[in-house]
């Protein structure tokens, strides 16, 4: 026989509070100061779901910007230096099918479309690219690399920061 013991909603409450409490940071967060110029658009730029009344649709060709840095010191996670010279590439990634494995198993098959380095600020731009799924990947001279995937975009201009620890 199992026992249900009936908790008071102020002592759930209260543990999920300071759960939530203990998941924070301390410290504000700040994201670059040229995240939205990166690629050329502004927060709110069009297609921006946060603005009343609009609708999005996915982007058929879109352009890509990639801001590359060196983690800084200090307590704010997206604290960088720009890195000079980074080779970015990108690539398309498709799911494939394994066979005998189950309707569920999959590989992700990759291949590079695209590369560049990074200018004198970090930045590199891939102008043109087909709305599918990829992953661009940062490396730098000596070692370090770092690594996102993005999916179908529905904005036109899409920019990512990449930080190498």
């Amino acid at each position: 026989m199992r026992h249900f013991i009936r908790r008071r909603p102020s002592v759930v409450a209260g543990g999920l509070l300071v759960a939530l409490a203990a998941c924070s940071d301390s410290a504000a967060i700040s994201a670059p100061n040229d995240a939205g110029t990166a690629v050329g658009q502004t927060a709110a730029g069009p297609g921006d779901g946060s603005q009343p009344g609009t609708t999005q649709a996915p982007a058929t060709i879109f352009d890509l910007g990639v801001t590359v840095g060196t983690a800084a010191a200090g307590r704010d996670s997206l604290a960088n230096t720009p890195l000079a010279n980074a080779k970015v590439t990108v690539y398309s990634q498709t799911l494939v099918p394994v066979p005998g494995g189950g309707a569920d198993s999959l590989t992700v098959s990759e291949r590079a479309v695209a590369n560049t380095v990074t200018d004198a600020s970090g930045k590199a731009r891939f102008t043109g690219l087909a709305a599918a799924q990829y992953r661009v990947e940062a490396v730098r001279d000596g070692g370090g690399s770092a690594s996102v995937n993005l999916a179908p975009p529905y904005a036109a201009n899409v920019g990512v920061l990449l930080i190498i620890r």
